[in-house]
């Protein structure tokens, strides 16, 4: 698990932290989005895609020998244009808790309003850097 570091300069976050801090080996894990082991999106609401995102960026680290505890950085794209949708990206986040997914809670993250993704169907995209340290 890496070290992390929330100044107290900085505004406090809820969920992660500003820093993280590791060594060991980098895992870059590309963007997983809301979409089945077939490829069809699993919902047209983002809740449930947000939940089938997260558990996919728990598979794909987890293929690396990681958990996702180890993951350093985290980035949400959400194609959200209201203040609703975007609960409605937090509520994919109790969803797949309540499915058993483990969450990057100490991860550095950033999220990112986008105006698309690369199908018209997928509503979110999660990619993570992890540190593989055994």
């Amino acid at each position: 698990m890496p070290e992390t570091i929330s100044p107290p300069q900085l505004m406090t976050l809820s969920g992660s932290a500003h820093v993280a801090i590791a060594t060991g080996a980098v895992v870059a894990i590309g963007g997983q989005v809301g979409v089945g082991a077939d490829g069809t999106t699993v919902s047209h609401a983002l809740p449930a895609q947000t939940a089938a995102a997260l558990r996919n960026l728990e598979t794909a680290v987890k293929s690396a020998g990681c958990s996702v505890d180890d993951l350093v950085k985290v980035t949400y794209y959400v194609v959200a244009r209201s203040p609703v949708e975007l609960e409605d990206f937090k509520a994919g986040f109790s969803l797949a808790t309540a499915q058993g997914v483990e969450l990057p809670l100490n991860a550095a993250a950033t999220l990112l309003r986008v105006q698309g993704l690369m199908s018209d169907e997928w509503l979110v995209e999660i990619d993570g850097l992890a540190v593989r340290t055994g």
